[in-house]
Formats: C-alpha cells, sequence, structure tokens
C-alpha cells in the first residue's frame, strides 16, 4: 500500500474513532430540586378549588417528569413529598450538602386577572455589590445566598428571558426577577430562586409547563458546560 494511502485511511480512522469517544462520552449530571410550597402542617395560600401545597406537589412532578424525560443527564429531586412536613432551613441544609446545580420554591396563589401572571425572585438584601472574600467555611446561614450570587442572577435572567417570549405572550405574563430577602430561599449557598405563579384552579399550573421546561434549556446547558470542563 503506498505511503500516502495508508497515512490517509489512518488519519481518518482515528479521527472516526476520536469522533466516536467524545460521542459516547456522558454529559455530567445536573441535579435540580424542587421545593414545592407548603407541607402537612402548612397548607399554604388558599385556592378556589383547593390548597397551595396540592397545587404546587402536582406542579413539581410535573416538571420533574418533563425535565427528566427532555434532558437524560439531569435528575430532579422533590424536597418532599405529600403526607411530609418540613422544617425551616430543612430543606436549605439538604440542598446545601448535595450541592445541588439548582433550588427552585415553586408557589401559587389564586389568579383573579384574565390573563395569569408568573415572577420569579432571587434573596438579596439590596446590598449586592457587598460580595467579596466571603470565606466559604464561616459564612452566616442568612449571607450564604451571595456564595452563588453571580450563577442565581444569571440563571434568573435566563428564564425570565426565555418566559417573556412574544410566544408566551397570550398565555401569560412574566415579571421579575425581583430581588427580596425572602424567607423560602434562607441560608441557600446553591443557585436559588423562586417561581411563583397565579392559577385559576388546581391544574392551571400545566399551562406553565412546557414553556418552564423550554426555558431552562440554556440554564442547564450553562451548568452542563461548566461541569464537563471543571
Amino acid at each position: 500500500m503506498p505511503l500516502i494511502l495508508y497515512l490517509f485511511l489512518l488519519i481518518i480512522s482515528s479521527s472516526s474513532l476520536l469522533n466516536g469517544f467524545f460521542a459516547s462520552t456522558p454529559l455530567p449530571t445536573v441535579t435540580i430540586m424542587l421545593h414545592p410550597a407548603g407541607d402537612t402542617h402548612h397548607s399554604g395560600r388558599q385556592l378556589h378549588d383547593g390548597t397551595e401545597q396540592s397545587a404546587t406537589f402536582g406542579w413539581a412532578q410535573h416538571l420533574k417528569n418533563a425535565l427528566e424525560q427532555q434532558y437524560p443527564y439531569v435528575q430532579v429531586i422533590i424536597t418532599h413529598q405529600p403526607g411530609q412536613s418540613i422544617a425551616p432551613l430543612q430543606a436549605a441544609n439538604f440542598a446545601n450538602r448535595l450541592h445541588v446545580d439548582l433550588y427552585i420554591t415553586l408557589c401559587v396563589y389564586q389568579e383573579l386577572a384574565v390573563k395569569p401572571a408568573i415572577t420569579l425572585y432571587r434573596f438579596s438584601y439590596g446590598d449586592d455589590f457587598v460580595t467579596n472574600d466571603l470565606n466559604t467555611l464561616w459564612v452566616p446561614y442568612d449571607q450564604a445566598y451571595r456564595l452563588s450570587l453571580t450563577a442565581t442572577t444569571h440563571y434568573a435572567q435566563q428564564l425570565a428571558q426565555g418566559l417573556s417570549q412574544d410566544a408566551y405572550k397570550n398565555i401569560f405574563s412574566c415579571h421579575g426577577p425581583y430581588a427580596l430577602p425572602i424567607s423560602p430561599l434562607m441560608g441557600l449557598n446553591v443557585p436559588a430562586f423562586v417561581i411563583e405563579a397565579g392559577v385559576k384552579n388546581m391544574q392551571s399550573f400545566m399551562v406553565y409547563v412546557t414553556p418552564i421546561i423550554q426555558s431552562f434549556d440554556p440554564i442547564i446547558n450553562t451548568i452542563a458546560t461548566r461541569k464537563r470542563g471543571s
């Protein structure tokens, strides 16, 4: 066999092997924790046909199923199940110990407007510029959010941008992300925000499932890319 032909075949073969290797390299697992508002002791806000607790559990389960089906490398953990109670800061401690990639609290309220709205919140005392030189071992729990402030802000803005697309404007309005010192996010040192949705009834959360899943795409890709490079 001529040397030039041999080298050409060798290059082609090596290229195919490398392409196969990189194509088969599994993506790193992206872990998302969903915290549905309410538990057995605190049912949350009252809806026309049920409670916030029941609606957020249903919403969390639908999001979990859709995310894990859409993204095989995504693992979704729901902080608690119907019939369970959860103490303040318990879910935050759980998320911090697991080092989840994203933590989301789901809240709903009875929507009275003609067009429902979805609102995003992240934790802040309003002085986010003071974020330098935090000691991760000694940071107090009420300042823990600063450890992932950059990622939280970025992910929340990505989600808001996705949910504000023209395709959804006739279905619901998107507001935020607003930066407030809200208790559901207290003590979290992982990227975290709240999604609060207005609902007409117990099943109205379904209108938000597909838009949220589609809007998560750049967030999940960002996390997976970062973890692959680390």
